[in-house]
Parts: structure tokens; sequence; C-alpha cells
């Protein structure tokens, strides 16, 4: 017989979470599985069992959704199991149709308005101040130690880090959405009327010690490319200041400015 239902347990508690059909070694696979199956898993552990063959795959479809019924969903406050639909779903190597996926899609019950509605706003049980300050003990990026890890292997890259290649760069610029006109529109429009967060600020001049500081770190910068014999600034950078100087310039000028060269207009260079 090829098809079953297995269940999963809590290692630590031997809890029932979940109820599942399968065949092969789908009982003990973890790719696929909803982020609330995921969350039992990496803090109880997992105990994975089958329950019972059946000769049919229809069968086994009858079965988990008998015994998912029985044993209740956590989500609709019946029972522990972390399944997010009824069952009966998911035929093996099955193709579905746009109205099947649409009628499974409307079945699944944190999809529904009521779904929706038990963790909308304060609902939500990310926003309780114990799992936020859980969230926040167990983030990994908080110890200092696996920071200082992830400094020092950035840190022997070095300038071959693939973060730093030109290639990376290249195509960061390419797939950066804000770098489309429709997103850079979209943006805009979205701010427009809303004052900007710093309003009012003041930070006031910078501190001596503090251009000391960028002073030097700037020279360094500048001293470990002339050492490498690279230029100071790229062909890129040097092509987006002049371009930068020129908007500057044509802001001020009101539309055209006059260069021992020629004239620019708009943006158009007329040579003398």
């Amino acid at each position: 017989m090829k098809y079953y239902v297995y269940k999963h347990l809590k290692r630590d508690t031997g809890e029932i979470f979940y109820v599942g059909k399968g065949e092969g070694n789908r009982y003990k696979s973890r790719i696929g599985r909803n982020p609330y199956w995921r969350n039992i898993v990496e803090k109880h552990g997992l105990i994975a069992e089958i329950i019972q063959y059946f000769e049919s795959e229809d069968l086994a479809f009858e079965a988990e959704t008998a015994l998912i019924a029985s044993i209740g969903r956590k989500d609709l406050g019946k029972g522990p199991l972390v399944n997010m639909s009824d069952g009966g779903e998911g035929a093996s190597g099955a193709i579905r149709t746009e109205e099947q996926r649409k009628t499974y899609s409307e079945k699944t019950w944190m999809r529904t308005e009521a779904g929706k509605a038990s963790v909308s706003g304060d609902k939500n049980p990310a926003k309780k101040p114990e799992t936020r300050r859980k969230l926040s003990e167990n983030n990994a990026h908080r110890n200092p130690a696996i920071r200082e890890k992830g400094a020092a292997t950035f840190r022997a890259f070095g300038d071959n880090h693939p973060s730093k290649s030109q290639s990376h760069r290249e195509m960061m610029r390419k797939y950066n959405p804000a770098s489309r006109p429709e997103v850079r529109k979209k943006i805009s429009e979205s701010k427009m009327g809303v004052p900007s967060p710093r309003k009012g600020i003041k930070t006031g001049p910078l501190s001596e010690e503090h251009k000391s500081l960028i002073a030097v770190a700037t020279k360094a910068a500048k001293d470990a490319k002339k050492a490498r014999g690279e230029k100071l600034i790229s062909d890129e950078g040097a092509k987006q200041i002049r371009i930068a100087s020129r908007k500057r310039f044509l802001q001020q000028s009101k539309g055209s400015y006059i260069t021992p060269k020629g004239i620019f207009l708009d943006m158009e260079f007329i040579k003398a």
C-alpha cells in the first residue's frame, strides 16, 4: 500500500500538533511546512509517525480529514493541530485548475475575514510585549560573539568580498526597484505633502573631533586606493558627479550656463 496518514508530535512533550496524508518519505520531510509548524519543531523538536496505510489516496484523504476534525485545529480554537486546512487536498502529482486553486485558497481559514481579524491589530501575537521581548532576546544578532564573527568574516574577505565587486554593484543597480521610473514616481507621489521626518531637527555643526575622524578615515581610504593603483573616483562616479554639477548649475542659472568650451542648455551641450 502506497498512501498513509501520519502524525507529528513534539519531541519534548509527546503532544500531537500536526496530521497529514503522504507517500514515500513525506512524513519525515520538513519541506513545504507552514510557519507555525516550523516554529513548533524549532522549539520542541519532532517525532514523525505513520498512523495507518491505505489502499487508495481517496481513503487516505478521508482518514486525514476525519482525524483533523476529531483532534481540532489550533487556528479555529478547537484543538492543538497547526494544520491550515481541514485536509483532503493536495493529490499527488495533480495539476490544479485556477478554480480549484481559488477554492482551496478560500477554504484556508486564515484567509477569511474572521481569520484575518484574529491576528489584526492588538490581536497579533507579534505585538504582545511578552512576544516582542522573547523575539528580541532570541535574536541571534544581539549576541556580541555572533556579530563579531560576522564582522571578522567580512574583514577577512577585504576587497574580495562579493558585495564589493563591480559586477555585484552593477547587478544591485540593475535590479534595484527604486531605479525604475514607475517606482520612483510612486515614491515621489507618496511623499507629496508629507513633511520631512527631520523637519525642525537641528543637528548643529560638526565638532572638531568629528571632523578630524572623518578626515582621517577619508585619507586612509584614499591612501589604500593609491597603494592598490586604483582611481580615487571611478569613471562612473566621476560621470555622476559631472551630471549632478550640471544640474545644480542649470538650476542656479535657470536653464543654461556658459563654459569655456561651450554652452549647456537643458543638459544638452552646444560647442562654442
